[in-house]
């Protein structure tokens, strides 16, 4: 079914009203004085029978302007509470994500605290040795990147 906008359906009303109106008029018969009160009667009745319609057009109008408004608030809501669940979410993960970082970080330190005290026992290695020693510490540092990005 098809919804007309409330000035539709009051122009409609009032294009059948006068419509009905002259009809009577002319295939009643009546004197010039009858003809003009019930002319005045007629639109008299057309006045509030239009203003009836525009206070009940108007009155529906307010009802689903508030509905909107409540509907909109609702979603605003729920947008709002589901962003904050997300947000508290990868707080979390970052967190996790950060105490795993310091935990590795921790480990290095104490391996490379251990391997120093086992080196100083042992001559200084030269310098090719210590470009492939930090070779490899960028390699672990970049595998341990990867599977915690593969992690996540």
């Amino acid at each position: 079914m098809a919804e007309h906008s409330s000035g539709e359906i009051v122009g409609t009303f009032l294009v059948g009203t006068i419509i009905g109106g002259i009809a009577a008029l002319l295939l009643a018969p009546s004197s010039g004085k009858e003809t003009r009160e019930k002319i005045g009667e007629w639109m008299e009745e057309g006045k509030d029978a239009a203003q009836k319609k525009m206070g009940e057009a108007k009155e529906a109008a307010w009802q689903k302007m508030n509905e909107a408004k409540e509907t909109a608030k609702q979603k605003m809501g729920e947008v709002k509470d589901a962003a904050q669940k997300k947000i508290d979410e990868l707080e979390a993960e970052l967190k996790r994500r950060k105490e795993e970082l310091a935990a590795e970080i921790r480990r290095r330190k104490a391996a490379r605290a251990e391997a120093k005290a086992e080196k100083q026992e042992e001559p200084e290695p030269a310098e090719e040795e210590q470009a492939e020693t930090v070779a490899e510490e960028t390699e672990e540092a970049e595998e341990v990147h990867t599977e915690e990005e593969a992690q996540a």
